[in-house]
């Protein structure tokens, strides 16, 4: 994830691309692309006006994307099964019914929800809430988030990702092997629910 970072997200292009796409699209976390982006601010590299409008302006594209798919294909969204795998169903299921409760608060509490982000954004699409409250909602909590995220990596960036760095290349395969271990147990888990639920 370093080296994709260090190739791709040099550049103001490649900035908004991965925060535009983002827990959908990226298998980059937008935080990890925000962080990095401080670095390179940090750096010299890139300047932090051009850096922090660029951020903003592919997380608010990301987040209304995500809400227009939801307005648009609505709820086959949650009933297909590949559409719901790949954009959390139960979690949309679940931001849904808290957007029915709290409405634009949903919103703007997703913002600092990491893994809800994307589900939030969709159920608000789905619930049908207007787009002058979800931009109004999703900017608020984006002018906080965003401008946070690049500060964490502006000062603690540089010794976090060396870090990083130092343990994917001490122990990769190690790491590699447990998160997939990992993976398949929960899988398996999640199937043994499912089936005993099934009963």
């Amino acid at each position: 994830m370093i080296d994709l970072l260090a190739e791709r997200a040099s550049t103001l292009r490649g900035i908004f691309l991965l925060c535009a796409g983002a827990g959908w699209l990226v298998p980059v976390p937008q935080d990890v692309t925000l962080a990095w982006a401080g670095v390179l601010v940090a750096d010299g590299t890139l300047a932090p006006g051009v850096v922090l409008l660029v951020s903003l302006a592919g997380v608010l594209l990301r987040d209304l994307l995500l809400y227009a798919v939801g307005r648009l294909v609505g709820d086959g969204l949650v009933s297909h099964p590949r559409l719901a795998r790949w954009l959390g169903g139960p979690k949309i299921t679940r931001a849904r019914a808290m957007i029915a409760r709290q409405g634009g608060r949903t919103v703007f509490l997703g913002r600092f929800l990491v893994g809800m982000r994307s589900p939030v954004f969709v159920a608000a699409g789905l619930g049908g809430m207007r787009l002058a409250p979800f931009l109004l909602w999703d900017t608020v909590g984006a002018l906080l988030t965003v401008p946070l995220g690049l500060l964490l990596g502006w000062g603690f960036g540089r010794p976090i990702l060396a870090g990083l760095g130092w343990a994917v290349h001490r122990m990769g395969w190690s790491i590699l092997v447990t998160a997939a271990l990992l993976l398949v147990v929960q899988r398996l888990w999640a199937r043994a629910r499912v089936e005993q639920g099934a009963l």
